[in-house]
């Protein structure tokens, strides 16, 4: 058994079937919520078409040719799309919809994607240890609340906590509620814990009101309508002046701008324990990584545009390093020390 698995329960088990199960029944020829599920295309007769190495190129290709009707990608290989030279050559009107997963999608990006490439666009939030079932209400409806993962499933619980104190934040229900870390239960959620490993069990559990909690690692806002927006993952927070910076923000104003491609935003030490933003940013041209002249330009536009639409302590005191390419694990998320 891999020493990274996580010990599911036989009742687990059945109940995330038994959810599935629901899940495609309820959506069998609903227009509007067509889900990008392998198991429901495979059993409806469809064909699904898999890559162990996407570039934006091959992809806009098999869109074309192969008349593919629904993708599900990661934000940064969307964003690579979008910003295509080439994108608008190719005919993509056979996608319905395109599904992004692994890590936030802003509504910003969500927004400018969905005018560029002419197609609904949502984001699906789960977790292994939550069997893949969280918050399964996403479909087309989606698309028209940017930056949304949608609403939980029935017989799943959660609670926002505060970031200080760990304790659940009253709702607001006049207004979002939040940002806070995001706590679930239920009966999809992996109560037997990691195989193997269990001070990472310990920690990934919280005990609230006699109960044991998932703790899913992200920040998230809860609107008065009860559907949610994951601002950024808890774990990749900083404090900076006191005040906690949430790279997703950052990231978002920097890739609105033509000459980025890909961006990552990171702490980098200031004297006396001290942190300040920094961002490794990868140009759109290649050539600029060749220009010294061009790398300053580059950066100090970079620089302005934070300046100029965020708050004081957001600002890249850090500096913008201009890289080749981000690493990212498979689902796109930030691998960079």
């Amino acid at each position: 058994m891999d020493p990274d698995s996580r010990r599911l329960t036989y009742a687990g088990l059945l109940d995330g079937a038994l959810s599935l199960a629901h899940g495609f029944a309820a959506n069998v020829g609903r227009h509007d919520e067509l889900l990008p599920r392998i198991g429901h295309t495979a059993i409806r007769g469809g064909t699904l078409f898999f890559w162990d190495r996407l570039g934006t190129g091959n992809l806009l290709d098999a869109v074309q040719r192969l008349k593919i009707t629904q993708s599900v990608t990661t934000p940064k290989n969307l964003v690579a799309v979008i910003k295509d030279p080439l994108v608008h050559h190719y005919d993509l009107s056979s996608l319905e919809l395109i599904t992004a997963i692994g890590a936030p999608l802003s509504a910003a990006t969500q927004q400018c994607a969905m005018e560029t490439l002419k197609v609904p666009i949502v984001q699906r939030y789960a977790a292994t240890e939550t069997l893949g079932l969280t918050l399964p209400r996403w479909g087309k409806g989606q698309a028209t609340r940017p930056g949304t993962i949608g609403w939980l499933l029935p017989g799943v619980e959660a609670l926002l906590l505060n970031l200080t104190t760990r304790e659940p934040l009253p709702i607001n229900k006049g207004g979002p509620t939040g940002p806070g870390e995001l706590v679930v239960l239920g009966p999809n959620v992996f109560t037997a814990g990691y195989y193997q490993r269990p001070a990472e069990t310990e920690a990934v559990f919280t005990t609230i009101g006699g109960k044991l909690w998932l703790r899913m690692g992200d920040l998230v806002i809860m609107d008065a309508d009860w559907c949610l927006t994951v601002v950024d993952w808890w774990k990749e927070n900083f404090g900076v002046s006191w005040n906690q910076v949430i790279p997703s923000n950052i990231e978002a104003e920097l890739l609105k701008t033509y000459q980025a491609l890909d961006v990552a935003v990171v702490p980098i030490p200031a004297g006396d324990e001290a942190q300040v933003p920094c961002a490794s940013v990868v140009p759109r041209s290649k050539a600029v990584l060749l220009d010294p002249a061009a790398q300053s330009m580059l950066a100090k536009t970079q620089t302005i545009v934070i300046a100029r639409t965020l708050t004081l302590y957001k600002h890249l005191a850090g500096g913008v390093v201009l890289v080749n390419a981000i690493p990212r694990n498979s689902t796109g998320g930030n691998c960079a020390p």
